[in-house]
């Protein structure tokens, strides 16, 4: 099963062994690094089951200010596209957090270590929504509703494509569409935070920049590097 889906990726945007890294600036200020990551294809319960990760750290003076090691994991269906697993790890300053959750899209629950939620059928999480994303044939005025769970919120998500936009990066300039999930009405972000992502026009369909935009400065990242892309 894993050598057919392995094939089949090959005809997709994105495939197990891809990484993609970004530099990320804190507003002008160099603050650290991300990548996204495809893993090598797992089988669960006859399900062949997408690996994807992203892991972001701060690099140079802004470390020794607030230090962040990151890592969120995701396992989605290749079936249906739904998430069945959500993994974080929080390291932030003095913060420290792990948590993993459970999705059940049969019975359309999330499953927490001390309770059980609804959720939408075939949620995604944050981290799958970006792989999501690269899958679709995106149009300029497009609005898509995603399901969508995290941190025991259940939204349908409000997806905007709302133009086409030149972003110049380390790897060349490319011409993407700039796509805005809205995470102010789905009560994921409050004041003026917003959420935009630049996916490339190209076959690969990579996210070439994410910014995001909070009450006290904004986070960019521009893909600098790729490895393994198909």
């Amino acid at each position: 099963m894993v050598m057919v889906w392995a094939a089949i990726a090959a005809l997709l945007p994105f495939s197990p062994g891809e990484t993609l890294q970004f530099a990320v600036r804190y507003g002008p200020v160099p603050a650290g690094k991300m990548t996204l990551e495809v893993l090598p294809f797992e089988v669960w319960d006859h399900d062949t089951v997408w690996h994807f990760r992203t892991r972001a750290w701060t690099e140079g003076p802004i470390h020794w200010v607030f230090s962040v090691a990151d890592q969120i994991d995701s396992w989605v269906s290749s079936k249906t596209f739904s998430t069945l697993r959500y993994a974080k790890q929080i390291r932030e300053g003095r913060y420290r957090a792990e948590i993993e959750v459970q999705y059940d899209p049969v019975q359309a629950v999330a499953v927490y270590p001390d309770t059980t939620l609804p959720i939408p059928s075939g949620a995604l999480d944050p981290l799958a929504l970006y792989y999501y994303l690269r899958l679709q044939n995106l149009q300029v005025g497009e609005t898509l509703r995603v399901p969508f769970h995290v941190d025991r919120k259940s939204r349908s998500l409000r997806v905007v494509v709302t133009k086409e936009e030149e972003v110049r990066t380390p790897l060349g300039s490319f011409p993407c569409w700039l796509v805005e999930p809205d995470l102010k009405e789905a009560g994921l972000l409050k004041g003026r935070g917003n959420l935009r992502v630049w996916i490339s026009q190209d076959a690969h369909r990579w996210p070439v920049k994410i910014q995001t935009s909070l009450s006290f400065g904004s986070l960019t990242a521009i893909l600098e590097d790729v490895r393994g892309a198909p």
